[in-house]
């Protein structure tokens, strides 16, 4: 048999070794924080790839040395004096096809993959944490927030027979605090109205009594009814009863007259009222607001009305340049994507000005944000102090403005907790932000390159080489991101260099004992796996220590050069080793 199969065959029994080992490492990973169920078999597929590249290179290093140190037998591979590289082309040949797809995992997928882990992660707990707060609040009996923590999980979930039992919980709660606060209004309790009941048991002279005192009463509606009643139930005619029936509806008819005149006053001042708002709304934000529900509610009535038509749309406009919709928000919120970015948005000759975000999903709707930060620090007198701390559950990029007002879409839903969201300002006045901050970045640079250490490991290569003057605008120093740079040249690199020289090891042992190997030999092969692991494992720290070292000792252009030009140095010592070594029978 030849080298290039052996090695390809024990290459083969390796990787679904390897493979087992890796599904077993995710189980076990994932088992602290499971993900939610039509998440799983995603999240177990990436956690099963990027342990099972993480130590790739371990299993073709370990196919090379047992390949050319016991599997291989100089007699068989040709004449005395012949290259080693002559016989061993074909295991260079899978070298390089496994390098290559190394090299396109670390440099393109790996990131990928970790980036959707960590979307799987932030979903799942985000869903669990949404549903156990959504429990304690309907215990709480707040059933506005409830049903918004419900929907939040219902959204990265799906429909469930328990969640839809809890939202009916919740939404019944709300039904009954509404009825309860509209008979508190009106003052009208239940049952206050009881004619509908009392006239079944009423006899034909009683329903004209009752309907006379209506009458005289002036509830001409209740009068009509039990005077029709009472025509309807008399076996003879009842002259009174229609009389009463008559004056009646002739009150009711004169009613809906003068009703129709003081709805058309009505919407009349409601037409002025919308467009004193549409005017003030030019400079005041929440007068835009209030133009803008009043224009849709008179569209709703008046839906062909000239001046509708004509200033419904420029209010609708106005307040989506100021504000969204919560609802928007809301809906995706459980989508995945960055998380946990800050940086600085503009620096002044006193401060900086600092933005932080929890959780940023970037759609084609728009770019939401979640959980906003700010703070804006000055110079006074040599203390830095915080000018400006605002915080703002959401967010929503237009244009160039962060605009933290989140409004419903209906005019209704604007009292309670389900209503307007704003940003809260715990330190410096409103007057400073007004609803909105201008971004000085674009959201594409601070949504990839200004997350923490985990979101390092989420960059492409390309991302990486082009990464200092916008991480340097962000207010990131560019170290981090040049010695994880630096570290996945090495690996890519690397690859090549510990695989030849395990051809060349394995074959320099090989040289060493003639026919079969002996009990001894093979009972150093456990030690031999132990090596190898031991030696890539420190070669691993090394390039960490080497990584760091390089980018904190001299200029990050000097740093890539040099461990560019050492990296190909050590890569052609290691051909080098291969392609000295002969075979001698």
């Amino acid at each position: 048999m030849s080298a290039g199969k052996i090695f390809s065959s024990l290459l083969a029994v390796l990787l679904v070794l390897l493979v087992g080992w890796s599904i077993f490492d995710a189980v076990g990973r994932l088992a602290v924080d499971p993900p939610l169920a039509h998440l799983r078999f995603a999240a177990y597929f990436r956690a099963t790839l990027l342990a099972m590249f993480e130590h790739f290179s371990f299993i073709v290093v370990l196919s090379a040395i047992l390949t050319f140190s016991l599997f291989l037998s100089p007699s068989h591979l040709g004449s005395a004096g012949t290259r080693l590289i002559a016989v061993a082309r074909p295991v260079l040949y899978v070298v390089l096809t496994a390098g290559i797809l190394n090299g396109l995992w670390f440099s393109l997928l790996a990131p990928r993959a970790e980036l959707r882990m960590q979307q799987i992660v932030h979903q799942s707990r985000t869903a669990r944490d949404s549903l156990v707060e959504a429990r304690e609040l309907l215990d709480r009996q707040d059933w506005d927030n409830a049903e918004t923590q419900l929907l939040l999980y219902q959204a990265i979930v799906g429909e469930t027979e328990a969640v839809a039992d809890l939202l009916r919980r919740a939404r019944a709660g709300q039904l009954e605090v509404e009825q309860r606060l509209r008979a508190d209004r009106s003052g009208i309790e239940t049952g206050a109205i009881q004619w509908v009941s009392e006239a079944a048991s009423m006899s034909v002279a009683e329903l004209v009594t009752r309907a006379r005192d209506y009458l005289r009463e002036r509830d001409y509606f209740s009068a009509h009814h039990y005077a029709t009643l009472a025509v309807e139930q008399s076996r003879t005619p009842r002259q009174d009863a229609r009389s009463i029936q008559a004056e009646a509806l002739n009150a009711i008819e004169r009613g809906s007259l003068a009703q129709d005149e003081a709805e058309a006053r009505q919407i009349y001042r409601d037409k002025v009222a919308a467009y004193e708002a549409f005017r003030r709304g030019e400079t005041i934000p929440e007068q835009a607001l209030e133009a803008f529900y009043r224009f849709q509610d008179l569209e709703r009535i008046i839906p062909d009305d000239p001046d509708v038509r004509r200033f419904a749309p420029e209010a609708r406009r106005r307040a989506e340049e100021i504000s969204f919709f919560i609802e928007d928000a809301r809906t995706n919120q459980a989508l995945p994507g960055r998380n946990n970015l800050v940086f600085i948005n503009r620096r002044t000759a006193g401060g900086v000005e600092l933005v932080a975000v929890d959780h940023l999903v970037r759609v084609p709707a728009g770019d939401f944000f979640y959980g906003v930060e700010i703070i804006r620090t000055v110079t006074n007198e040599s203390l830095l102090e915080v000018e400006l701390h605002v915080q703002a559950p959401y967010g929503k990029a237009i244009g160039d403005r962060l605009i933290m007002r989140a409004v419903p879409r209906e005019r209704e839903d604007l009292a309670g907790p389900a209503g307007l969201r704003g940003p809260v300002f715990l330190a410096g006045s409103p007057d400073r932000l007004n609803g909105s901050l201008v971004l000085h970045r674009p959201v594409d640079e601070f949504a990839r390159y200004a997350g923490g250490p985990d979101a390092i490991a989420t960059l492409t290569l390309p991302e990486l080489i082009e990464i200092t003057p916008v991480v340097t605008r962000l207010g990131r120093t560019p170290r981090d991101f040049y010695a994880e740079m630096i570290r996945r040249l090495f690996r890519l690199g690397g690859f090549f260099v510990v695989s030849l020289v395990a051809i060349a090891l394995g074959w320099k042992f090989r040289s060493q004992y003639v026919g079969r190997p002996s009990i001894g030999v093979l009972l150093l092969v456990p030690l031999m796996v132990w090596v190898v692991w031991w030696t890539l494992g420190t070669a691993r720290q090394f390039v960490e220590a080497a990584a760091e070292f390089l980018v904190a000792t001299m200029p990050l252009a000097a740093a890539t050069t040099v461990a560019s030009a050492s990296l190909v140095f050590v890569i052609i010592l290691a051909v080098h080793a291969v392609v000295r070594q002969t075979i001698e029978i």
